[in-house]
């Protein structure tokens, strides 16, 4: 048995046993090492050169540019993977700083026209109740309004609202969303919201310094959104710092109420459409039986009618 097993390949180039990966030569078979060497001296297809052309090529030590083809000798740039004289590499480093500059500019463009717009929708929308200025609902279109003065408004879809979290001093004290249930708390007034419902705890020290209500939703675009209570010291237990606690947790609230009534909605929906489909099965199995003779044509129409009338 020789030395060598006769099933393996070998670089005719460098004599190392070939990988997955090889390319073809005009009269043999390179390795990937060697193919990526011969780029760098020029040759632009191995295929069109022998073997020994392709080393005499690797030994000349010569570098060529691969935008233009001059010979590279003291000015070589490497740019991905690639070799390029002094003058084509300020060439692409230009183009590259115009086509960040271009994509800069196009994305400005792009918030501006989204700010605008959203200040357009801000204008001419109608709520059916709010919570002071922090936040507005809409319940005809199903959609809330929140005018953030620092980055523009926002606008979510009930359906949207995954869950959403109260934030004092950038630490969660109290959250809701989908799948938690409201449970006790005291009402207030004619919007129905239920204080405390929330579950979560109250961490406090003497002074509050922020308190914001974090909602996150599905929308990919713009997933977080937050409705600012206050920014600035407040002492715990004031009069102006438990106004604006009271105003977080009525937001919080009826971002549960409708939550939990989206998911009714869904709910019923998804029962009404399994209803439907369980009763044109029925109907099915009884049309089966009136064409296999079991059922009479009379005795089929009674049956049927109380499928559909039940």
């Amino acid at each position: 048995m020789g030395f060598f097993n006769k099933n393996e390949k070998y670089c005719d180039c460098c004599h190392k046993k070939l990988g997955i990966h090889f390319f073809k030569a005009k009269d043999g078979r390179i390795c990937k090492e060697c193919f990526y060497e011969s780029r760098k001296k020029g040759i632009q297809s191995t295929r069109k050169h022998t073997v020994n052309e392709l080393l005499q090529n690797m030994n000349d030590n010569k570098y060529f540019c691969e935008t233009c083809k001059k010979e590279l000798k003291s000015d070589i740039n490497r740019v991905n993977g690639k070799y390029l004289c002094n003058d084509c590499f300020k060439s692409f480093k230009q183009t590259q700083k115009e086509k960040n500059i271009a994509l800069k500019e196009e994305q400005k463009e792009k918030k501006i026209r989204e700010y605008t717009l959203s200040k357009e929708k801000a204008k001419n929308f109608i709520s059916t109740s709010n919570v002071g200025e922090y936040i507005y609902f809409n319940d005809d279109i199903e959609e809330i309004y929140i005018p953030n003065f620092w980055v523009g408004p926002s606008f979510i879809k009930y359906s949207e609202i995954l869950d959403f979290e109260l934030l004092e001093d950038g630490t969660t004290v109290s959250s809701g969303g989908i799948g938690r249930a409201v449970a006790g708390g005291v009402l207030f007034g004619g919007t129905g919201a239920v204080v405390g419902a929330v579950t979560g705890k109250h961490k406090g020290t003497n002074i509050s310094n922020s308190m914001e209500i974090r909602i996150t939703t599905k929308d990919i675009n713009r997933p977080v959104v937050f409705v600012k209570i206050f920014k600035g010291e407040h002492k715990k237990g004031s009069f102006i710092y438990n106004a604006y606690r009271t105003d977080a947790y009525k937001i919080l609230s009826m971002l549960q109420i409708i939550v939990d009534r989206i998911n009714k909605t869904q709910q019923v929906n998804e029962q009404n459409s399994n209803n439907n489909f369980s009763v044109v099965e029925e109907l099915k199995g009884l049309k089966e039986l009136l064409d296999s003779g079991v059922l009479t044509q009379e005795e089929f129409e009674k049956q049927k009618s109380k499928i559909l009338n039940r």
